[in-house]
């Protein structure tokens, strides 16, 4: 699992509200019937990820799913840019997107 995120780990969010933290670190917050997919039950945590274009989105799905992660949303245009949901091995979903020119 580590290893899987020394791999995947370049932490970045955009959202309908989000913080940046003097580190840099930006923490997002999601109204949860807005969300799509849909959120599990508390204790699951979602992560998003930032990348420079669609294509780049596409390359992570594609190395992903080449790891066997979960696809719990294939890839797809939403509000707030290109995106796709996977699960790591503990069932956290993993949110890599490129944010939209004009995000809602």
């Amino acid at each position: 699992m580590i290893g899987f995120f020394d791999k995947v780990l370049v932490l970045a969010a955009w959202c309908e509200l989000s913080y940046v933290l003097p580190t840099g670190l930006k923490i997002g917050l999601w109204l949860a019937n807005e969300m799509e997919p849909t959120p599990k039950p508390a204790g699951g945590v979602e992560i998003s990820f930032s990348e420079e274009s669609k294509d780049a989105v596409r390359a992570t799905y594609a190395e992903w799913t080449r790891l066997g992660l979960k696809v719990v949303q294939e890839p797809t245009d939403m509000d707030f840019g290109f995106t796709f949901v996977v699960e790591d091995p503990d069932g956290h979903r993993l949110r890599p997107f490129v944010p939209a020119n004009n995000p809602r």
